[in-house]
Order: structure tokens, then C-alpha cells, then sequence
């Protein structure tokens, strides 16, 4: 089991891309996803970044829709496309 996200091609295919596995099947009931629609979030940052507030977060901007993941009580990430790689990132909204 995992997070598994599609990208439908220009060509009209689809590939498809493994974000997480999910290693013991009873903590799916406590995983939950949410659809980010593009714009700017804050996003937690290192200390060095300049852009870095004082509560330890930097906005960012998705240009595309994105997938916040989290776990009930945990920390919670978020998947975005990077179109120039071609490939999804995680960035962590908590810790």
C-alpha cells in the first residue's frame, strides 16, 4: 500500500509515480490527503534561509495543484510537481 499519484503525458499516457509506501497496513486509518489548489502556502524552512519567519515557515508557490499528506497527530508533508525535473518532491508543511 502507498500514496501513488498519476501524471497523464501529453501524448495522452499515463505514468505513474510512488510518493509513499505504507509499511504497516493499520496506519491507513489514521493517513488523510488533501488537494492543495496552486498558490502560496508556508512551508516549514532551515533556520539559514533568509526567507525563513519567525515561526520557522517560508510561503511557496505551487503552480500546479498539490497533495498535502499527513498522519492524524503527526507531521504532515507536501507533494508537488517540479515540472523542470519532471518528477515529484516532498516539502514539510509540519514537523
Amino acid at each position: 500500500m502507498g500514496l501513488l499519484a498519476f501524471v497523464h503525458t501529453a501524448q495522452g499516457n499515463a505514468q505513474w509515480f510512488v510518493l509513499d509506501e505504507i509499511k504497516d497496513p493499520a496506519s491507513i486509518a489514521v493517513m488523510g490527503v488533501q488537494l492543495y489548489s496552486p498558490g502560496t502556502y508556508k512551508m516549514m524552512c532551515a533556520e539559514s534561509e533568509k526567507q525563513c519567519g519567525p515561526d520557522g515557515k517560508r510561503p511557496f508557490d505551487f503552480r500546479l495543484p498539490a497533495i498535502s499528506y499527513f498522519k492524524s497527530e503527526s507531521a504532515s508533508s507536501v507533494f508537488y510537481w517540479n515540472e523542470r525535473d519532471r518528477k515529484f518532491e516532498r516539502i514539510w508543511e509540519s514537523d
